[in-house]
């Protein structure tokens, strides 16, 4: 079995802004990832091993929040809302630095969001809490 390190070290977000399980309701939509509870400014840890193939911008014409597209070879992993200090091609380990969380509450203010970061897969299934995810 894979198992998937929390890239902040904390549990899974639920709030006024929304629940950061795998599938749950946000609107008329299904959120396709899980949200990681973070503190702007910690360290964000790679969740398994994999290649740095990108960094990416989860919103269009907004550079102020970023992260990164990897490679594990079993799947693709998104993780949006952090700084990256990893680069494309970079290989990481599970459980290497490879950024600074951002808060991404600023961007959605008065809605009570807890900071997070967004942990996402894709190829074979998309859920991460299907795979063993330890805080450390």
């Amino acid at each position: 079995m894979v198992h998937l390190l929390s890239p902040t070290g904390k549990s899974i977000r639920s709030d006024p802004a929304g629940d950061g399980h795998y599938g749950s309701k946000r609107g008329d939509r299904i959120h396709l990832g899980t949200d990681f509870i973070c503190t702007p400014g910690q360290t964000v840890h790679s969740p398994a091993k994999a290649t740095v193939l990108r960094v990416s911008y989860p919103y269009k014409g907004d550079v102020n929040y970023s992260g990164i597209f990897l490679d594990a070879g079993w799947c693709y992993i998104k993780i949006f809302y952090f700084e990256p200090f990893v680069g494309k091609g970079v290989e990481l380990y599970r459980g290497q630095p490879m950024g600074i969380a951002q808060d991404i509450s600023l961007k959605y203010p008065g809605q009570g969001m807890v900071p997070h970061v967004h942990l996402e897969l894709s190829r074979f299934s998309n859920n991460p809490e299907l795979y063993t995810i330890s805080g450390g």
